[in-house]
């Protein structure tokens, strides 16, 4: 009994400590950047540009580095990796040169008022024309009005070269930038030398790309519907995307099936961050129509089974192109800001959800049933007599046609 005092609260601190550690496990897996695949963005050829209007035009053709080729990158939602493929090898190193990968955080709030200018994190792997081929490895946070703050610096920086010279590795743990959840990265080089006294830089920028990827959706209410033949419909066609900050072009199609028409309206969209945008998908099933109104033809359907395949469904493909521009890259500190190209980037989305059954044309029967329950017995009154009043005068008209043309063979022989 003595010990029941010190049990009680032996207990109650363990349960406190697993709630603290669970705490600190879900505020870890809460705050956790996104994992994704391998991601590629396109360099550009011959893409040295001068970053500065006080150097002479000649300068961008004083290349003495390799550009940016190629970029690619993953994540396992703890470190960013990442590789620029060089447009050739770099094997000795004749003037300052940089090549960076640079993350920014998307912000709530923009401190400077300008694009792509709310604070910046930049791994730089640099060479200072160093005669012993040394490079270093700096990495630091860059504020929005350009002050930094460094928070890892090696001096003597190795290992990130292929065996061909051919690639450089980056490496960064997301764990030294509080792990974003949303950021865009990327890509630069730059190339400085002194030209007629002055020096000069050239700079060869890639596109901003948005981590996480950006999504787009399909999607299309009601996702199934019957039709008999000659019916149409239209359904409410949605497409959103969790792309941020610039627009979208959607270009949209349907890929008829089982010979039902179909068609949207607007087939063209745009697309605004992370925004919804709507078409009209309309949807015709092959065939006609019978009803009472027709009698002839219902009869005749009726008694050759027209529709003697039915019913049966139908998938109907949709697909769309997504068409954008990619942000341009933009410098930040005291270099003249000269943005790079924007290269277009396209996704294709597909939709198979849709399915489309066609039955039977109406019987008698559900005619019947449909007119009972719409109009009532006098209709149906009207109705009947209507058809046998009609049916009777297409066989009189057939009889006289017939009459008509055997009187005139007797008159000619």
């Amino acid at each position: 009994m003595r010990n029941g005092p010190r049990a009680r609260y032996f207990l109650l601190s363990l349960i406190i400590s697993s709630l603290f550690v669970s705490y600190l496990s879900l505020d870890k897996a809460i705050a956790a950047p996104p994992s994704f695949s391998r991601q590629e963005i396109s360099g550009k050829s011959n893409a040295w540009a001068l970053n500065s209007v006080y150097c002479p035009f000649r300068s961008v053709h004083v290349v003495r580095a390799p550009n940016i080729a190629a970029v690619s990158y993953f994540s396992d939602g703890q470190t960013l990796n990442a590789t620029i493929m060089l447009s050739y090898p770099l094997h000795r190193i004749s003037s300052n040169l940089e090549y960076r990968m640079t993350i920014e955080p998307i912000s709530f709030y923009n401190t400077s008022g300008q694009a792509h200018r709310a604070g910046l994190y930049v791994v730089d792997i640099a060479s200072r024309n160093d005669p012993n081929q040394k490079w270093y490895k700096w990495t630091y946070e860059e504020f929005s009005n350009g002050m930094i703050r460094t928070l890892d610096n090696i001096s003597n920086y190795t290992g990130f070269f292929d065996k061909e010279r051919k690639s450089i590795s980056f490496s960064l743990d997301l764990h030294s930038i509080s792990f974003p959840s949303e950021y865009v990265v990327g890509f630069n080089a730059r190339n400085g030398f002194n030209v007629d006294g002055r020096y000069c830089t050239l700079i060869d920028n890639t596109n901003w790309d948005q981590i996480p990827p950006p999504r787009y959706f399909i999607s299309i209410l009601p996702h199934s519907i019957v039709l008999r033949p000659g019916e149409e419909t239209n359904l409410e066609l949605q497409v959103a995307t969790t792309r941020k900050g610039l627009s979208s072009d959607v270009s949209l199609s349907a890929t008829p099936s089982g010979n039902i028409e179909v068609s949207l309206n607007p087939s063209n969209l745009i697309l605004q961050s992370e925004g919804t945008a709507a078409s009209i998908l309309h949807v015709r099933a092959p065939g006609k129509i019978l009803s009472w109104t027709d009698p002839l033809t219902a009869i005749n359907c009726w008694l050759n089974d027209c529709s003697s395949d039915l019913p049966k469904p139908y998938e109907i493909p949709i697909s769309a192109k997504v068409s954008f521009q990619s942000g341009t890259f933009i410098s930040q500190g005291s270099d003249i800001l000269i943005p790079s190209i924007s290269l277009p980037y396209s996704v294709n989305q597909n939709y198979n959800n849709l399915t489309v059954t066609l039955l039977k044309q109406q019987s008698f029967g559900e005619i019947f049933s449909d007119l009972w329950n719409k109009f009532g017995v006098s209709t149906l009154i009207a109705g009947a007599l209507g058809a046998v009043i009609g049916i009777a005068a297409d066989r009189f008209r057939r009889y006289r046609r017939a009459d008509r043309k055997t009187s005139h063979e007797s008159q000619s022989q």
